[in-house]
């Protein structure tokens, strides 16, 4: 395998960890096709997920430990509003704008399933990543970027 192949995917896979958009937009310009784009992506994505809901998870339990428990009416302002408006922009938004571990972390805060949290963000996560993969293909920047002399080493 071509060693600026395996460097161009690995950089894909470490951009996608936060936000989605770049690997969609790399992977077009270096000619993968949509399936090998969504299988790098959402290994990302999942990865991130994964491992935000496990750290995650263990730093709100110390947080809340260190705080004095009863009723937080910030928090519970912030719940109603989680509730009502939240969850579906947040997570309609989350991979391109606020970032995916950024999203599980507010999730898992609010205290909402972590299975859905997980399955929202791939859904999201597949639906901004054929966007922005097709889209690309509409522009065609590879007529502008030559992306060969990148990919061969002399």
């Amino acid at each position: 395998m071509n060693t600026g192949i395996l460097l161009i995917c690995l950089t894909i896979f470490g951009l996608s960890l936060w936000k989605v958009y770049l690997g969609a937009v790399i992977a077009n310009i270096i000619g993968l096709n949509y399936f090998q784009m969504i299988l790098l992506n959402l290994s990302s994505v999942l990865t991130s997920s994964l491992i935000t809901i496990f750290v995650g998870q263990n730093i709100s339990n110390l947080i809340i430990k260190k705080r004095k428990s009863g009723y937080n009416k910030n928090l519970k302002k912030v719940m109603v509003l989680w509730r009502r408006y939240g969850f579906w922009s947040a997570v309609t938004l989350a991979p391109v704008l606020f970032g995916i571990p950024t999203y599980i972390l507010i999730g898992i805060r609010l205290r909402e399933s972590k299975f859905s949290l997980l399955v929202s963000i791939l859904i999201s996560s597949t639906i901004w990543l054929t966007v922005c993969y097709f889209l690309m293909d509409i522009w065609d920047f590879s007529k502008y970027l030559d992306v060969e002399k990148y990919l061969t080493f002399v």
